[in-house]
């Protein structure tokens, strides 16, 4: 969606405010929808499905604070502004507090309110890439073979595969690193801990066995392979059979 095609929810008792700014909202590229009802608030966030909303904070009936709060309790986010009385400390506060995340105080120039429902916008945009950025950290993915390190799943395919805690550490380092090799010390120290004692065998015994799980034949691996004179990496070549 591009910024010209947003849609803006103006919410103010007083036509000639919510008349005002539609008209320039328009002006610039968005499409703004006045409402002075406040009773009718949440028929139309409904219907319009607002990428932000313009609300003042003071009206009869029903005041921008219970809306604000009641758009809050919805499972989706919607960015919120709030119209505040000049110099109130009290609604700039009590906005904030249930949820809005900018306010401009009245009087205001429509200039400063478009830097402000740009800069809400932009602050939107970068906190979405910034949760799905912190959701695809929690996934590995290559070819067929997907990791859920949240949930400590392994499928391949749509099979799930059943992994000790040590293979699963194993394959979650291959797999974050595929086609790097590491040495049996390197996987003991990541993967045991730098105080563990163990010997080398230890890593091939857990290798055998991981192999025995994610191999289609563990005699002739292609997932974890050897290499020769280091140890092990994940085949970055690897690509299921179909």
């Amino acid at each position: 969606m591009t910024e010209k095609q947003l849609k803006i929810l103006i919410v103010d008792d007083e036509p000639e405010v919510t008349r005002s700014i539609a008209a320039y909202l328009e002006r610039i590229g968005y499409e703004p929808r006045g409402l002075n009802d406040p009773d009718q608030f949440m028929d139309a966030f409904l219907e319009f499905k607002p990428d932000l909303i313009i609300l003042d904070i003071i009206m009869p009936k029903v005041d921008g604070v219970e809306l604000c709060r009641s758009v809050r309790r919805l499972p989706l986010y919607c960015p919120i502004i709030m119209l505040t009385s000049k110099g109130d400390v009290v609604d700039k506060i009590v906005g904030l507090e249930v949820g809005a995340d900018d306010y401009v105080p009245k009087p205001f120039s429509l200039r400063e309110l478009e830097a402000r429902i740009k800069a809400v916008l932009r602050r939107q945009i970068l906190q979405a890439k910034a949760l799905d950025s912190a959701a695809a950290a929690n996934l590995l993915q290559h070819g067929n073979i997907t990791m859920d390190l949240k949930n400590r799943i392994l499928k391949i395919g749509k099979k799930k595969i059943e992994l000790t805690p040590k293979e699963f550490e194993l394959m979650r380092l291959f797999l974050s690193n595929p086609g790097r090799a590491f040495s049996r010390e390197d996987l003991l120290e990541k993967v045991w801990g730098d105080n563990y004692r163990g010997y080398h065998r230890t890593i091939d015994s857990h290798i055998n066995r991981l192999r025995a799980k994610v191999e289609s034949n563990p005699e002739h691996p292609e997932i974890v392979v050897t290499v020769w004179g280091v140890g092990y990496k994940f085949n970055e070549d690897y690509q299921p059979k179909t």
